[in-house]
């Protein structure tokens, strides 16, 4: 092969490199882009307080019947995804998302809520945990998005320049909605870490950090 025909032949390879990554990045944006829409979508679903109350019953009901009671946004919400068990909301940080349970901890890590193939997938709890949340410690994994979603913000519990003296979660489900509060914010390695379990009301927050396979940030709170 003569000079000319290799610079020729790595002239084409680079440019097909070139072109696969920027298809790459095209593609992660877009689907960025259809999974914030998606989510955009479902928090105008649910009411702005914080606090989602019983939906109020029917007085008109005939005496001895039960009284209906209007739809709520767990009803509305449950119509897309039955996997449906709360609503985690985290004002300090914008993060309000519906929280699902899924049959292991494989199904939601590219599936969105409304059942999409999605890089950025849907925040979930453990499987082995209690949809009800009352165990002692429930985990609720979620992607480390680059944009900031999911539970791309909750890096900024780790900034000395964040003030998250105040902060709270707050987890409502049908029965009610429960507040924490910030107990630690931590990187830790994996292979090393033992969760608490035997402290009762524990919430951990559980998503990866950069590309290091074996550490993981962990946002812990307290019920209060």
């Amino acid at each position: 092969m003569s000079k000319d025909e290799m610079n020729k032949t790595l002239t084409v390879f680079f440019s097909l490199v070139i072109f696969i990554c920027f298809f790459l990045i095209i593609k992660d944006l877009l689907e960025y882009s259809m999974a914030d829409r998606e989510y955009e979508q479902l928090n105008n679903m649910i009411s702005d307080e914080v606090t989602i109350k019983a939906a109020p019953e029917d007085d008109t009901a005939a005496p001895g019947k039960p009284k209906a009671k209007t739809r709520s946004d767990f009803d509305r919400l449950y119509e897309i995804n039955n996997d449906l068990v709360c609503i985690l909301s985290i004002p300090d940080l914008g993060l309000r998302y519906p929280v699902v349970r899924g049959r292991d901890n494989s199904v939601y890590l590219t599936k969105t809520f409304e059942g999409n193939k999605n890089p950025a997938g849907c925040l979930f709890i453990d499987y082995e945990n209690s949809p009800d949340i009352t165990d002692n410690n429930t985990f609720i994994y979620g992607h480390n998005m680059k944009n900031g979603s999911m539970f791309g913000s909750l890096k900024k519990l780790t900034d000395d320049d964040f003030d998250s003296s105040s902060t709270k979660a707050y987890v409502t489900t049908e029965k009610g909605t429960g507040e924490y509060s910030l107990k630690d914010a931590r990187v830790v390695d994996i292979n090393e870490y033992k969760a608490p379990m035997d402290e009762e009301g524990l919430l951990t927050l559980y998503t990866c950090w950069g590309n290091d396979k074996d550490r993981r940030l962990l946002v812990t709170f307290s019920r209060t």
